[in-house]
């Protein structure tokens, strides 16, 4: 028998004996990430190819700095993906269905169609309840389509959600699981038993900072409380941890997490960094990736510049939003960068990065010239363009951008060695 049987039986051996048992299952799953875009090529690549799946990802700053808009433009980018491959699906649709009887709601679903199990690319497990019929009868809807919709759950413990704001962004608020609970321990206990069912694809959570103990809110404010919001958090890792091994014993995956959190200045002052994430230390250990975000380079334009003066004023445009990589367990670590974002108009919202885009193109040879005597042609991917113009306007159509932007960051993750990108 050689060593990969061996290895084999023994994993089947505890995952079998975990399922009769308290304990957890030991999982010895090869450690190839797939990742969600975050839609800005600079931050995917400084991710190794985006937020990976089935981590947490900490995403600090301060007022204002990006932090809400990039968990919410990720999470719509990956509402648009088939839950068990990760790829875009043929004939997207978002149905409504017939309103409730009693409340008169209407939910809405995706529908699509997918073969990433009939190719291959999924392999479903059965459920620690589900019945060898009702498996059996699940693996005969795959082979004719296995897409599944996914879901996200929000947890505004802020209460600053803009819906408006999302829509701009490309995240669809109709299919967006919204909790808004008042206290810590309602937070960490919604959270913990909506990841144990298995049925929550990602999760962002705006803010840590903003989880009040209940002692916070029944007690007297002359009360203090010194570490109560640090001690309920740690718990709150702990617990998440329990939970991820829960979800993936009896459900085959791991949830993504993005967990947003504030800054703050220390008293002390002293050399370096001075600011803090409140919530305690144990948020830094829990998560694979923390990332620090501020804002810088605003960019103005002026308004009604045929009044006088003291009439005029300026609107914000675009803005440039920096990040760095304090810790990143899934790729390289300490990269730091930024992208632009636009802020007004039409396009509010979107992330402007079609010259660096285009200059990554030409530098991988995704967008050449080619000059055959007197003759000059231009080339995308296999297209050919007589006109330099025409190029550029068939490269800035959404889906060939986006294919182009793919294909731009998986050449320029295979320069640094990161193969895990899918």
């Amino acid at each position: 028998m050689s060593r990969r049987d061996v290895l084999r039986q023994f994993t089947k051996a505890v995952n079998d004996k975990s399922r009769d048992t308290v304990g957890s299952a030991v999982n010895l799953r090869r450690l190839s990430i797939p990742r969600l875009s975050t839609g800005s090529l600079v931050f995917d690549y400084a991710m190794g190819g985006g937020i990976p799946v089935g981590h947490m990802v900490i995403f600090r700053g301060s007022s204002s700095s990006g932090k809400t808009t990039a968990a919410i433009r990720t999470a719509g980018l990956a509402q648009n993906l088939c839950a068990n491959c990760l790829r875009p699906v043929a004939d997207f649709e978002v149905v409504e269905s017939e309103p409730d009887p009693d409340t008169g709601e209407v939910y809405y679903d995706a529908k699509g169609t997918c073969d990433c199990y009939r190719v291959g690319l999924f392999k479903p497990r059965q459920h620690v309840e589900e019945k060898n019929l009702e498996y059996r009868a699940r693996l005969k809807e795959y082979e004719e389509n296995s897409f599944e919709e996914f879901k996200i759950a929000f947890f505004d413990i802020e209460n600053t959600l803009d819906l408006d704001w999302c829509k701009r962004v490309g995240l669809d608020t109709r299919r967006l699981y919204l909790a808004q609970p008042s206290t810590a321990e309602e937070t960490i206990d919604l959270y913990d038993e909506l990841m144990r069912t298995g049925a929550i694809d990602m999760f962002v959570l705006d803010s840590l900072a903003a989880m009040t103990p209940a002692i916070e809110v029944e007690a007297s404010t002359l009360d203090e409380q010194m570490g109560a919001q640090a001690k309920l958090l740690n718990k709150f890792i702990r617990k998440m941890n329990a939970a991820r091994v829960d979800c993936q014993r009896d459900f085959g995956f791991i949830p993504t997490q993005i967990w947003i959190n504030q800054e703050r200045i220390t008293m002390g002052g002293g050399w370096g960094d001075n600011t803090v994430m409140p919530g305690g230390e144990g948020q830094k250990f829990g998560s694979s990736a923390i990332i620090k975000m501020w804002a810088s380079k605003i960019e103005k334009e002026k308004v009604d510049t045929d009044l006088k003066k003291e009439f005029q004023m300026e609107l914000g445009t675009k803005v440039r939003m920096n990040f760095k990589l304090m810790k990143n367990k899934v790729s390289a670590s300490y990269s730091s960068g930024g992208y632009v974002i636009k802020v007004s108009g039409a396009d509010r919202g979107k992330v402007d990065d079609f010259k660096y885009v285009v200059e990554q193109a030409i530098k991988y040879g995704l967008f050449r010239e080619n000059e055959d005597g007197k003759k000059k042609t231009w080339f995308v991917g296999d297209e050919e363009f007589e006109i330099k113009k025409d190029a550029m306007a068939r490269m800035q159509k959404p889906s060939v951008f986006e294919h182009l932007k793919k294909s731009v960051l998986r050449m320029m993750l295979e320069g640094i060695g990161n193969t895990t990108y899918k």
